[in-house]
């Protein structure tokens, strides 16, 4: 019996300097963890002093690439970009959105050039069509963007005529009178692209709904009619211009469904 109260006692003397260790044991993990975060703490300080406080990271050039329409300094100056900042202060992708605001500017991307260089490659808009008003042309992109409006246009334009112009703002989308009258427009442009015949259509005439043409070419006339499968007929038109010379003149008819009429 003695014997047996012995061996309890043991048991509870080991069970606590079982506890006692494995508490010592937490302890120094808890203590070794501490300090691996503080060792980490003290890192990102250091390596955030390196990195904002030293010139090694601050900005003393901004490139900019594929502009022609728009300067140089009035892209880096949109951008809110300053020589002589950390290069890691500036977030790219407001960055990006700030130059996306600036008339003609389609597409940005701004990169950081490590150490110490910011890369801002835009892509511009381009006039395609020029809308003829009372008083001025306005000029606007594929999307309908005006990217011009003055006494001088860039030549080689498409010509738009019985289109009123309800309101417009340079590096906007325009806003037309009839709305509807506009769509059938930027679709036509759209699917002429597309087919790669823009290029030699001189003008574009959407006075009447229901009467859409533009001319093509040394001297054809293009009657589309309405803009019902507006891509069907503009696919009609190019296999008949395909078979006529190049310097054809005259009309092609495309209102009958799948066909193609052409008056010398």
């Amino acid at each position: 019996m003695n014997n047996a109260r012995k061996k309890r006692i043991l048991s509870v003397h080991d069970d606590i300097r079982e506890r006692h260790r494995k508490r010592q044991i937490r302890k120094k993990r808890t203590r070794f963890a501490l300090f691996c975060v503080l060792m980490l703490l003290l890192f990102v300080l250091a390596a955030s002093a390196v990195v904002f406080l030293t010139p090694w990271f601050h900005v003393t050039d901004v490139s900019v690439v594929g502009n022609a329409q728009v300067e140089a300094a009035d892209l880096i100056a949109a951008s809110g970009i300053n020589k002589g900042e950390s290069i890691f202060s500036y977030n790219m992708h407001k960055v990006e959105n700030a130059l996306l605001e600036v008339p003609y500017i389609k597409t940005v991307q701004a990169k950081r050039k490590l150490p110490k260089t910011v890369v801002l490659t835009v892509t511009e808009s381009h006039a395609v069509a020029s809308i003829e008003q009372d008083t001025l042309p306005i000029c606007i992109d594929e999307t309908g963007e005006v990217v011009y409006a003055g006494s001088m246009p860039p030549e080689g334009l498409v010509t738009v005529t019985g289109l009123s112009v309800a309101e417009y703002t340079l590096g906007a989308p325009l806003k037309p009178e009839n709305e509807k009258q506009y769509e059938t427009l930027l679709e036509l442009i759209s699917i002429a692209e597309a087919h790669s015949c823009f290029s030699e259509m001189h003008s574009i005439d959407v006075t009447k709904a229901e009467d859409i043409r533009f001319t093509y070419g040394q001297g054809l006339t293009v009657i589309c009619g309405d803009a019902y499968d507006l891509s069907r007929k503009i696919l009609t038109f190019i296999e008949v211009a395909r078979e006529l010379p190049p310097n054809a003149k005259g009309e092609i008819d495309l209102r009958i469904s799948s066909k193609a009429y052409y008056r010398p």
